[in-house]
């Protein structure tokens, strides 16, 4: 035991760096692609055509789609999706000890598992104390296997049960004799022969007797006992290993089970659906662990510690990158929130300078107005030929303006009804004129004041003074409110392009997360 390390952790490590090829990648493709949708299809599809399995032909399809990817990166993230399921916290996995330390907790997790939802699997385990938990797990789910084949084999046509018979004696024959002399007298039998094993299987049923011949010829039995078992009861093309046959038909109840069927139908049951993916997650684990792991227990696996330098070093590589994101994250934060505060900043300036400029404006507007009172009472000698002009051409309109007044006067004292309307739409016309010289009035005062301005005589001087100082100032402040709007918008500008950039690497951060369960917990 290395490091005090349990030995299943050691076993399944080892295990798993020793899975290569086409096991990899159907047990992949069971772990990562099988969940209520897919069964769901499979089930379907079961519907309308009997003669094809086709839950192996699209672990089958599956499998394909992965063909390219190299071993070292399908054996990282089945060993991730593992600790997934049991939603195990991440660990630095740049050691041996330390990966092994995960595989002997999802044994762990496994074993407690089966205890809590298979009442058969504490009274297994209470019948084998001396077995480690993995050992248990894997002899349980083998003596599943055989239950699921016994009614299997019941239906096969004579010649079928002969043709698998007959590759069980070809095995038993190459026992050593003590194992056959034991086998013998298990099974109740004087010779082994493709005859009496069927005969025992009739009499005893095919779980006594494949069980009995796993316990007396060991684990390498079982390889040749599924191999027989798988061939025998595929529908066609490649076998798959039987715990894959037998699995599916457990996973497939879980589609026809109404709570999930009546959910999936009216468009929801979210929650339902992910929680029922765990739990077929979670059966799968055990078939996994028995195929990855029953080479390991029949012949001794390579075990040359080099083996885990290729996944040591993809972890590595992906935990690098995985920082590198989290660096340009906290990078692209720290440049938004420099830019932000400088923003603010700005911004703020800028409503302080608006704020200074309406308080000017103000002033200033206060200043027109008194100006605007005394524009009739200037001296004549301060008076420019402009502000001359200006006010004859306001004593001409107010002239014309009292004229009006008269005429309208005049026709409001009509009599007679054709005189009276005549008199009203005369007083209309009079009125908008009115309205005209009074609005001209107006603007000319307002031409008298910005003269008065312009003069350099004495009348109110000091506000005069003001007023020109005003518009310096304001002007002055209104190149800086420029300046200040302008940078704020620019800041906002490299905002909005840094946290679009930011985005795609959170992004890029949460898919990581997903695909590789763990890396975020070092």
């Amino acid at each position: 035991m290395r490091g005090g390390i349990h030995i299943d952790g050691q076993l399944v490590a080892m295990s798993l760096m020793n899975l290569k090829g086409r096991e990899l990648r159907m047990l992949y493709a069971l772990l990562f692609k099988t969940n209520i949708f897919s069964l769901l299809r499979v089930k379907t599809k079961e519907l309308f055509n009997k003669d094809v399995d086709h839950f192996n032909a699209n672990l089958e399809k599956e499998m394909q789609k992965i063909e390219q990817i190299s071993d070292e990166a399908l054996q990282l993230e089945l060993f991730l999706k593992l600790t997934e399921v049991y939603e195990m916290k991440g660990i630095p996995y740049h050691s041996i000890e330390n990966i092994e330390q995960q595989c002997t907790a999802i044994v762990e997790h496994a074993y407690s598992d089966l205890e809590k939802s298979d009442h058969n699997f504490i009274d297994f385990t209470d019948r084998s104390t001396d077995q480690t938990k993995l050992q248990q797990i894997i002899q349980f789910e083998m003596q599943k296997l055989f239950f699921s084949f016994d009614d299997k084999y019941q239906e096969l046509k004579e010649d079928e049960r002969f043709k698998f018979t007959q590759k069980i004696q070809e095995f038993l024959v190459e026992l050593p004799d003590d194992e056959q002399i034991r086998l013998k007298n298990r099974l109740q039998i004087e010779e082994v022969t493709k005859e009496t094993i069927h005969e025992a299987m009739v009499a005893r049923g095919s779980v006594f007797v494949l069980s009995a011949i796993v316990e007396i010829a060991g684990f390498t039995a079982y390889t040749t006992l599924t191999t027989a078992m798988a061939s025998t009861i595929a529908l066609g093309g490649v076998a798959m290993p039987v715990g894959v046959y037998t699995l599916a038909s457990s996973l497939l109840t879980l589609v026809i089970n109404p709570f999930i069927l009546i959910p999936l139908a009216i468009g929801g049951g979210g929650w339902l659906v992910s929680r029922q993916n765990k739990v077929s997650q979670k059966r799968l684990v055990p078939i996994v662990l028995l195929q990855m792991t029953l080479p390991s227990m029949v012949a001794l696996p390579n075990n040359d510690e080099k083996l885990f330098q290729p996944i040591i070093s993809r972890w590595q590589h992906l935990k690098n990158k995985h920082t590198s994101l989290l660096d340009d994250q906290h990078q692209y934060l720290k440049e938004i929130a420099l830019r932000q505060k400088k923003a603010v900043s700005a911004e703020r300036e800028s409503a302080e300078l608006a704020n200074t400029i309406q308080a000017l404006t103000k002033e200033k507007e206060s200043i027109r107005q008194a100006l605007l009172n005394v524009i009739y009472a200037i001296d004549k000698s301060e008076q420019s030929t402009t502000y001359d002009h200006l006010l004859q051409t306001i004593s001409s309109k107010k002239e014309r303006i009292a004229t009006l007044e008269i005429q309208k006067a005049n026709n409001s004292k009509q009599k007679g009804f054709w005189k009276s309307i005549s008199s009203a739409f005369d007083n209309s016309s009079l009125r908008s004129e009115i309205r005209t010289l009074t609005e001209e009035i107006g603007e000319a005062e307002m031409q008298l004041v910005e003269e008065l301005l312009q003069t350099e005589g004495t009348v109110l001087m000091n506000d005069r003074q003001r007023f020109q100082k005003i518009i310096n100032e304001t002007n002055d402040l209104i190149q800086k409110r420029s300046e200040s709007s302008n940078t704020a918008l620019t800041l906002r500008g490299e905002i909005a392009e840094l946290e679009e950039k930011l985005s795609v690497v959170k992004k890029e951060i949460k898919n990581y997360q997903s695909k590789y369960y763990g890396i975020a917990d070092e």
